[in-house]
C-alpha cells in the first residue's frame, strides 16, 4: 500500500476503513475475505458509527464524489455502483439536516431539507424500526444487570440426572439458586441433540430459569431437532439395529455423533451467544474447558467468569496410554488446555489434584476446588452378601473398566463366591449388546438405564469402581459414599480425594487384589457394615453442598458495597 501511495484519509471519521479499500483496489490491489468471525464490534453509548454529524457526512460526501475518477473505464455496473454510492451519502446528509432541524424543532427548515432531497425520506424507515425492535425487545426479556444471574453456557447433552458431568452442572446450579441467584442456561449448539432428533427433558431442568438452544423447537419438556439430517441418521442407526437383530447383513452406517462438547464451534454458535446471552451474563459459567470461546462473545468484562473443567484433558491423554484412540472426548495438550483456561478469570475443579495443575501452570487465574455434593441416605446400607454393584455411563473409562473387570477379576470372585451376582446398571450395558446373553450364565446382569438406583444401592453388598483411566472426579463414588456402601475402588477412581475419601474405600490395582477384597466383604458383614458407615461419615463430613460449593456461589454473588 505504501508503494502505491495509499494511506487513510484522516479527514474521514466514519466509513475511512471503506474508502481505503475503494482506493486500493483502483490502483490494483487484491482484497482477500476471510469468511470467519474473527472480529467482533459492539456498539455502546459513546460509539461514533452510529453517530453521524453535519460534518462527518460532508466529508463522506467529497470522498465519494472523487471515486468515480478512481475508475475512469468503469463497466456499466460498476458505475451504477459507484452513482448509487454517491446518492447514498448524499441522502445520508440531507438526512441528517433534516433530523438536527426536527430536534431543534424547526419544522419548516426539516421539511425543507426533504423537499430538497425526496429520496433521503426513505431513511425514516431505519429509526422508525430500530425503535419498534427496541420496544418489542424490551417488552418481551428486559435487560438484566442486577448482579442476581447467572449465565450457564454448555454444549453438553443435559436432558435430567442422567450421567455424572450432568448432575454435576446441576448440581451447581441447584446451589446458585439456593444462593438467592438465578441460574440461566444458554446452549448455543444443535449438535447437543446429537443423534436423537427428540429429547425430552427431565424436570431437574427447571431449576433453570431460561433455557435457549439453537437450532431447536422446544415445547415445554421437549425439544425437537430442526436438522433433517439429525432425523435421516437417527431413522438410519434404528433400521441399522433392526436389521442386525433380525440376522440380515446389509451395509448400513450406524456410527456415533462426537461427544457434543468438543464439536467446533461456528460463526452462528458465536452469534447465538451474543444475541441471547448477555442480558443474563451477571456472572458466566462455562460448562467445560472447551466453551471458554463464549466469554468474551458475552461482552461482560465486568461480570465474575469462570471454567467449569471437569476433565483436565492434558492429564486425561496419559492415563489411556494405549486405548488413547478409544477416548470418546477430543485431546489437548497443556498448551492447548492452559490456552483456553486463560480466557477465564477463575477455574473450577473437581478435584484437588487437578487444581493443583492449574496453579502450577496458569497463571493469573483464581481456581476453586468443588467437589461433587453428596446427598447421604439416613443411614448406612451394608447391603446382602451376595450382590456387587457397578454403575457408570456409556464413556470410554467405564467401558474399559468393565472389560478389566471380566477378563482378570470376576472368573476369581466366582470361584470363591459360586452364587456371587454382578449387577451393571447404567447406559454402559449399551457397549456389551452382543454378550449379555453369555455373560448371564456367569452372574452377570446388565440392567441399562433403571428409573431409579435406590434399590439397587440398598441390596448391594460391595459397591465397585474398577476404573483404570481417565480424569476429574469419580461421580459415582461420591453416589456410592453416600449411600453409605462398602466400595472397592483403583487409585484412578480415588484420584484427587484420595485425602477425603481414601480412609472409607478399599483400594486395590491388581486382578487378584481386586477380587479377594470383595471377596472379603461379601464373607463378612460386619467389616462391610463398619466401612459402610465410614463411607457415610466421609459423604457428610467431606462432601456437603456447602463444603462443596460455597466458596465458589459466594464468589459468583453481587459484592455487598458495589
Amino acid at each position: 500500500m505504501a508503494a502505491a501511495g495509499i494511506s487513510y484519509d484522516e479527514r474521514l471519521r466514519i466509513a475511512e476503513d471503506d474508502d481505503i479499500v475503494i482506493r486500493a483496489l483502483a490502483a490494483g490491489l487484491r482484497y482477500w475475505i476471510v469468511p470467519s468471525l474473527t472480529y467482533f464490534y459492539r456498539k455502546h453509548s459513546r460509539s461514533i458509527s452510529h453517530r453521524t454529524s453535519i460534518a462527518d457526512l460532508n466529508a463522506m460526501v467529497v470522498a465519494s464524489n472523487r471515486i468515480a475518477g478512481l475508475f475512469p473505464n468503469a463497466d456499466r455496473a460498476t458505475a451504477n455502483a459507484i452513482s448509487h454510492r454517491v446518492a447514498a451519502t448524499r441522502d445520508a446528509l440531507a438526512f441528517q439536516h433534516f433530523l438536527d432541524a426536527a430536534k431543534a424543532r424547526r419544522v419548516p427548515a426539516a421539511l425543507g431539507a426533504l423537499a430538497k432531497r425526496p429520496s433521503a425520506a426513505r431513511l425514516l424507515r431505519l429509526p422508525l424500526a430500530a425503535r419498534l425492535r427496541r420496544r418489542k425487545r424490551d417488552h418481551a426479556v428486559p435487560d438484566r444487570t442486577d448482579g442476581r444471574h447467572v449465565l450457564f453456557v454448555s454444549r453438553q447433552r443435559i436432558v435430567g440426572r442422567t450421567n455424572g458431568s450432568s448432575t454435576y452442572l446441576l448440581d451447581i446450579a441447584a446451589a446458585v439458586r439456593a444462593a438467592g441467584l438465578t441460574p440461566h442456561l444458554l446452549q448455543p449448539a444443535p449438535s447437543v441433540t446429537g443423534r436423537r432428533p427428540v429429547l425430552r427433558l427431565s424436570p431437574d431442568l427447571a431449576v433453570f430459569e431460561t433455557h435457549e438452544v439453537r437450532g431447536v423447537w422446544k415445547y415445554g419438556s421437549v425439544i425437537v431437532s430442526r436438522d433433517l439430517r439429525v432425523w435421516s441418521d437417527a431413522l438410519r442407526g434404528i433400521a441399522a439395529r433392526l436389521v442386525k437383530r433380525l440376522g440380515v447383513r446389509l451395509d448400513l452406517a450406524d456410527t456415533p455423533y462426537p461427544h457434543t462438547i468438543t464439536v467446533p464451534w461456528t460463526d452462528a454458535d458465536r452469534l447465538f451467544v451474543a444475541r441471547h446471552g448477555r442480558r443474563y451474563a451477571d456472572a458466566i459459567l462455562a460448562d467445560y474447558v472447551f466453551q471458554a470461546e463464549a466469554i468474551p462473545l458475552l461482552l461482560r468484562p465486568d461480570a465474575p467468569n469462570a471454567i467449569v473443567m471437569h476433565d483436565l484433558y492434558a492429564e486425561r491423554a496419559g492415563s489411556f496410554g494405549d486405548d488413547a484412540s478409544r477416548d470418546s472426548v477430543a485431546m489437548l495438550d497443556a498448551d492447548q488446555e492452559v490456552a483456553l483456561m486463560r480466557q477465564a478469570a477463575a477455574i473450577i475443579a473437581i478435584q484437588e489434584q487437578e487444581a493443583e495443575w492449574v496453579r502450577r501452570h496458569v497463571s493469573g487465574v483464581q481456581v476453586f476446588t468443588a467437589p461433587m455434593a453428596a446427598y447421604p441416605v439416613p443411614a448406612a446400607q451394608p447391603g446382602n452378601d451376595r450382590d456387587v454393584l457397578f454403575v457408570g455411563s456409556n464413556t470410554s473409562p467405564n467401558v474399559i473398566a468393565i472389560e478389566w473387570l471380566l477378563s482378570g477379576v470376576w472368573n476369581r470372585v466366582r470361584a470363591a463366591i459360586p452364587n456371587v451376582r454382578l449387577v451393571i446398571a447404567g447406559s454402559v450395558s449399551a457397549a456389551f449388546p452382543e454378550t449379555q446373553g453369555d455373560w448371564r450364565g456367569q452372574g452377570i446382569e446388565f440392567c441399562g438405564m433403571v428409573p431409579d438406583l435406590a434399590p439397587l444401592y440398598r441390596d448391594a453388598g460391595v459397591v465397585i469402581s474398577p476404573l483404570t483411566v481417565g480424569s476429574g472426579l469419580k461421580i459415582k463414588l461420591i453416589d456410592a459414599l453416600a449411600q453409605g456402601k462398602a466400595i472397592v475402588a483403583t487409585s484412578v477412581t480415588l484420584q484427587g480425594v484420595e485425602r477425603q475419601a481414601g480412609p472409607a474405600v478399599i483400594r486395590v490395582d491388581d486382578d487378584a487384589g481386586f477380587a479377594d477384597a470383595i471377596v472379603a466383604l461379601l464373607r463378612d458383614p460386619a467389616e462391610r457394615a463398619r466401612r459402610a458407615e465410614q463411607a457415610l461419615t466421609v459423604a457428610r463430613s467431606a462432601f456437603s453442598a456447602e463444603t462443596c460449593y460455597g466458596p465458589l456461589i459466594s464468589w459468583l454473588s453481587p459484592k455487598r458495597d458495589e
